[in-house]
C-alpha cells in the first residue's frame, strides 16, 4: 500500500508640458542669436510634497497589510509544521500509522475533531448552556476537566463583557493515528466581539489534541496549547 500525506485543512501625475520643462530649466523659448544676452535665472523652487488629507485613512491602510502580512506567515508556519510532522513520521514507524496510509480514515477523523473544537471554543453570552453541553458530549478525561475549570471562569466575566467568541480551524493535520487513538494540530483563527463598546479584536491559536473513539465518535481527551 502506497504511502500518503496526512491531509491538511499610485497614480503618477500628469506629465508637465513642454513649456513647464523650459520654465523650470530656464528656457522658457528656444534661444535667439539676436536676443540680448541674459543673466541666468534662479532655479524654481521645489515644490513641497502634498499632505496626505487623512492620515487615518493611512494607518488603516498600513494596518490592513500588516494583518495581510501576518496571515501569510502563519499559514506558511503552519505548512511548514505540518510537512516537518509529516517526514517525521515517515522516517519512524509510519507502517502502522493510519495518518499515512489511510486518507479516508485521516479525513473523518480531522473533520470530526476541527468541528468539536471549533465548537467548544465558540461561545454567546446569550445561550452558555449549549457550549456547556456541546462540551460534555465532545470532551473526556482530563481535557473535560481542565475546560469545566475554566468555563466557570468564562461564564462569570463573559456576560458582563456581553462577549461573543468564534473560533474557526485554518489549517490542520493529523500527525497519528494508530487504533482508537489520534493526535491532531490545529492553527485557529479566532474573532471576539463585545457588547460593552470595546472594539472586536482577532487572535490566532495553535492547539496540539488528542482524541479517542468512543463508538462512533471521537471524544478529545486532552488538549495542549502551542
Amino acid at each position: 500500500m502506497s504511502e500518503q500525506e496526512p491531509a491538511v485543512r499610485t497614480a503618477s501625475p500628469a506629465p508637465e508640458s513642454t513649456t513647464d520643462v523650459l520654465e523650470a530649466t530656464g528656457r522658457a523659448h528656444p534661444a535667439d542669436p539676436a536676443d540680448p544676452p541674459q543673466s541666468p535665472r534662479s532655479p524654481r523652487p521645489v515644490r513641497a510634497p502634498r499632505r496626505i488629507r487623512s492620515p487615518l485613512r493611512l494607518v488603516r491602510l498600513l494596518r490592513g497589510t500588516t494583518l495581510l502580512v501576518v496571515v501569510a506567515v502563519l499559514l506558511a508556519a503552519a505548512g511548514g509544521l505540518l510537512y516537518a510532522r509529516t517526514a517525521q513520521m515517515r522516517n519512524s514507524d509510519a507502517a502502522t500509522n493510519r495518518a499515512v496510509t489511510d486518507a479516508a480514515a485521516t479525513q473523518a477523523v480531522l473533520t470530526e475533531v476541527g468541528r468539536a473544537v471549533e465548537t467548544i471554543f465558540s461561545y454567546s453570552y446569550r445561550d452558555p448552556a449549549a457550549t456547556a453541553r456541546a462540551a460534555g458530549q465532545l470532551l473526556a478525561g482530563p481535557a473535560k476537566a481542565e475546560y469545566d475549570q475554566l468555563f466557570v471562569q468564562v461564564t462569570r466575566e463573559a456576560p458582563q463583557q456581553r462577549l461573543t467568541l468564534t473560533t474557526r480551524v485554518a489549517a490542520a493535520g493529523v500527525s497519528e493515528l494508530r487504533g482508537d487513538r489520534a493526535s491532531v494540530l490545529l492553527f485557529l483563527d479566532q474573532s471576539y466581539t463585545y457588547g460593552d463598546g470595546r472594539p472586536a479584536r482577532t487572535a490566532a491559536a495553535q492547539l496540539e489534541v488528542t482524541a479517542r473513539r468512543d463508538g462512533a465518535q471521537w471524544k478529545i481527551t486532552e488538549i495542549e496549547s502551542r
